[in-house]
């Protein structure tokens, strides 16, 4: 994967978990973040993690990975711009007047509305 800086790590661990007493004398589990600690990293891995598990990737079979994977092409390995080598193609030819002039209506289908399930959280850090 891409070089991650020390920044990025210690983005990571910007939030930890910590047993306090509360006003009553008992102990609960509080999250804690160090002042002026910044934690972009952590909250966009969070989100991602989230769209995943909502998404059911945790689930997915051998076979759907093979399929995403095909879907997608092989994995880059870097993010830098990459200059295709090869010959340069042609410019479209014009389509002809007889094919400008044919229309075709698009398909229509009913608009179904997605509605997620309801998620509940189990971890206390959640």
């Amino acid at each position: 994967g891409p070089n991650y800086g020390l920044e990025y790590f210690r983005q990571l661990c910007a939030e930890y978990l910590a047993d306090v007493k509360n006003k009553a004398g008992r102990i609960i589990r509080r999250e804690r973040r160090p002042r002026r600690a910044r934690n972009e990293a952590l909250d966009c891995r969070i989100y991602a993690m989230a769209a995943a598990w909502l998404l059911g990737v945790g689930r997915w079979r051998e076979e759907q990975w093979r399929t995403r994977e095909a879907m997608l092409g092989p994995q880059q390995q870097s993010f830098a711009l990459t200059v295709p080598v090869g010959p340069v193609p042609k410019p479209m030819q014009p389509a002809s007047p007889a094919e400008e002039q044919r229309v075709v209506a698009p398909a229509t289908t009913p608009f179904v509305p997605f509605r997620p399930q309801p998620v509940y959280a189990t971890d206390p850090y959640l």
